[in-house]
C-alpha cells in the first residue's frame, strides 16, 4: 500500500500487535515513529525489498522492531492517552455553548 490515506491506523494496529512494519515517510509522518527503531521507512521498491528481506533474515532486528513498535504505540497512542486528550478539549469549551457550525 503506497498511499497516505488511512495508513496510519493500519500501521498503528499492526505495530500494537508487534508486527514490524515497512512504510513510506508519507504514511509515517502522522505517527512519527523512528526509522529502524519503531518502524522501517522505505521509498522505493528496492528499499522495500531490502527492508523486508532484512526483517525476515535478521531475527534480532525483527524482534527489536516488534517490541519497540508495540511499546511506542502503547506509550503514544493508547485509548487512555487519546481519550484523556479529548476530555481536556471538551472540558475547555464554554459551558452551555455548543457550536453546531
Amino acid at each position: 500500500m503506497m498511499i497516505g490515506t488511512g495508513m496510519q491506523n493500519k500501521l498503528l494496529e499492526a505495530m500494537a500487535m508487534g508486527i514490524p512494519c515497512v512504510t513510506t515517510s508519507l504514511a509515517n509522518n502522522a505517527i512519527k515513529a523512528v526509522h529502524n527503531t519503531h518502524i522501517v521507512v522505505a521509498e522505493t521498491p528496492e528499499a522495500f525489498k531490502e527492508a523486508i528481506e532484512r526483517l525476515l533474515s535478521d531475527t534480532q532486528f525483527y524482534a527489536q522492531i516488534s517490541e519497540n513498535a508495540r511499546e511506542y504505540v502503547k506509550k503514544n497512542f493508547s485509548w487512555e492517552k487519546t481519550t484523556n486528550a479529548l476530555v481536556k478539549v471538551i472540558q475547555k469549551r464554554p459551558k452551555g455553548k455548543i457550536n453546531t457550525k
